[in-house]
């Protein structure tokens, strides 16, 4: 299964494998929150598979088809992060390396995903591109990255790149009418910055609910109408990720605005963001990008949020 707005891309890939001309390496890039892993895992069973259907897709029904349902399938490998770990090892890759070296089994190449390819260490980035430099007869490797910019330049030079672009706000919003809401769509897409998978995992918790009371009690601190003190020991209680997480949704909201990309809101934290220039926009966009090492720093709490609004405030002053 792919999702509406990967349909392009899906036809540019399949147009590629019918000319014999898909690349060795592809390195897809887009938004986390997309459901961009639903294209690549679409992508690696129609390769796999050995009718695959007119429009490309795996027919399941094949014995490789079958070996692969059953999660058994010897010519596919997914390289991530262990469960307990934030990066992908020297030794994953070179569980790769054994991989390309082992005969074909039941289909007509050998797939390997590397996911999310950003995690990738310094040790097995370099071991990966030794790979990419020499490939392996009738093998695809399939990169996705949230963040390419992370990657050896030399990785992203030895790839076919292709961007899974955001989805349009009528997809995504279709989309979202598909599922069972506690929210309104237009809400949930608009806090998500238009990841509709993302939308949907908000609306499964009390995010929604957090990250408007956070909004409005910032702004009342700004305006000078509430306690800064008071609603510290409030936001105390959330994680730092996520506070920044959500700083980084309302300054990428009014700089859309700013920019002619989207539409003024009326809640009083747009409104006064609303008076800052794209200047000032940017200056607390780099405050952001400063503050991201502390979310995982022994600071005290009270000051890291402190931090956070000492810098809004004096933006204006």
């Amino acid at each position: 299964m792919i999702y509406p707005w990967h349909e392009s891309t899906w036809q540019l890939v399949q147009h590629a494998k019918l000319a014999e001309r898909l690349p060795h390496a592809l390195l897809f890039s887009g938004e986390d929150g997309c459901g961009h892993e639903a294209f690549i895992e679409a992508l690696r069973h129609s390769l796999l598979c050995l009718n695959p259907t007119h429009e490309g897709f795996a027919c399941g029904h094949c014995r490789s088809c079958e070996v692969y349902q059953a999660g058994a399938h010897p010519d596919q490998l997914w390289i991530k992060p262990a469960e307990d770990k934030t990066t992908i090892s020297v030794d994953s890759v070179r569980e790769l390396g054994h991989f390309l070296t082992l005969s074909i089994s039941y289909s007509p190449v050998r797939v390997a995903v590397i996911s999310p390819a950003e995690y990738l260490n310094t040790n097995a980035a370099n071991s990966l591109l030794k790979m990419l430099e020499e490939p392996t007869p009738n093998t695809h490797l399939l990169l996705l990255s949230y963040q390419p910019g992370r990657l050896l330049p030399t990785i992203r030079s030895r790839c076919q790149q292709l961007r899974l672009a955001l989805p349009s706000t009528e997809q995504a919003i279709i989309w979202l009418k598909t599922q069972t809401l506690q929210h309104e769509p237009e809400v949930l897409l608009s806090q998500a910055l238009g990841r509709p998978l993302y939308a949907v995992t908000l609306d499964q918790g009390e995010q929604v609910t957090q990250q408007q009371a956070f909004m409005t009690q910032l702004a009342q601190v700004l305006m000078r109408q509430g306690s800064l003190i008071a609603f510290a020991q409030t936001w105390q209680k959330y994680s730092r990720h996520e506070l920044l997480n959500w700083l980084y949704i309302i300054l990428q909201q009014q700089l859309k605005v700013t920019y002619g990309l989207g539409e003024q809101s009326n809640h009083p934290l747009q409104v006064w963001l609303s008076s800052c220039s794209s200047g000032q926009l940017w200056k607390l966009m780099q405050h952001w990008e400063t503050l991201k090492p502390l979310a995982d720093h022994p600071i005290n709490n009270q000051i890291f949020i402190e931090t956070i609004i000492a810098q809004w405030q004096l933006i204006k002053s």
